[in-house]
């Protein structure tokens, strides 16, 4: 009876919660790439052609700015080291909490396109965290990572075998038809990701 009612709430919590654990598995995924995206997307505004003379100092690129734009407040200025790579103008910006990045060719100084997909790359943010619901959604996205736990120590209960060996914990059998193949292979399947839903629980 308690193993039936344990399946249950693992079976429902499952569809659910577990919906919300895989959008934020794509978001969180998408995300952590996204430096390489937009670099991907705007390569006019990340990649510069190499020139024979050196790149302009962070003291050049400021005399050239507040010369030619003298309300423009300047946070920071970032060079890199790829000869390829553009420069980083961070300036103070209204709706900009952390200023806006001007990319700037680091030779002549010229401003580059404005990057593209920013907000796009927000919201996914947004989406991995909260779920655009602020701090609503983000107690609904830490319940659901708690529940992680609860999958793992419910799911090794069910399927916990009256034979204990490893090709029983870890091997899919062939043999199987029908709903018995797909839950043996859901359970091995937990089974070989358990140690990931523990870390990012």
């Amino acid at each position: 009876m308690f193993k039936k009612f344990l399946f249950q709430i693992h079976w429902f919590l499952g569809i659910s919660a577990g919906l919300i654990l895989s959008i934020m598995g794509v978001t969180g995924a998408i995300y952590s790439y996204d430096q390489q995206i937009l670099k991907w997307v705007n390569t006019d505004s990340y990649v510069v052609q190499v020139q024979s003379s050196p790149k302009l100092t962070p003291a050049q690129l400021y005399q050239h700015f507040t010369t030619i734009q003298p309300e423009i407040k300047i946070n920071s200025i970032t060079i890199a080291k790829d000869p390829t790579a553009s420069s980083v103008v961070n300036i103070e910006k209204e709706g900009e909490r952390r200023g806006y990045n001007m990319m700037v060719n680091p030779y002549t100084a010229q401003v580059l396109p404005e990057v593209q997909g920013r907000k796009l790359l927000l919201l996914i943010q947004q989406i991995h965290r909260n779920l655009t619901a602020g701090e609503f959604g983000k107690q609904i996205t830490g319940a659901c990572a708690l529940m992680l736990i609860y999958f793992v120590l419910s799911g090794l209960y069910l399927r916990w075998p009256k034979k204990h060996s490893a090709r029983q914990w870890l091997a899919v059998k062939p043999k199987l038809k029908g709903r018995n193949f797909i839950w043996d292979l859901h359970a091995v399947v937990g089974t070989w990701v358990i140690v990931f839903y523990l870390l990012f629980a």
